[in-house]
């Protein structure tokens, strides 16, 4: 079987993929306070964090399994790739 980095260099946009932590850093940033008052003064309201979670859940299988449809998959908008076109 092939290990993580053969398989990232075989991936499209690979460099796309952060630490797990980043995403984690994401999420709890989304749902603290400050990040709130954030939201509440640019959008006018509380955004959904779940797509930052999703992204998190994905990066720990990929992480874990080396589970390329976690990180590429076309079922979601809130993937690994997804949610990092969206960010850039």
């Amino acid at each position: 079987m092939q290990d993580h980095i053969e398989i990232l260099a075989k991936l499209p946009k690979y460099w796309m993929l952060r630490r797990c932590e980043a995403y984690s850093d994401e999420l709890r940033s989304c749902r603290s306070v400050g990040g709130r008052l954030h939201q509440y003064y640019v959008h006018g309201g509380a955004v959904d964090c779940a797509h930052w979670k999703e992204s998190l859940e994905d990066c720990k299988k990929w992480k874990a399994d080396a589970d390329v449809a976690a990180a590429v998959s076309e079922k979601s908008v809130f993937l690994i790739y997804d949610g990092e076109k969206v960010c850039i």
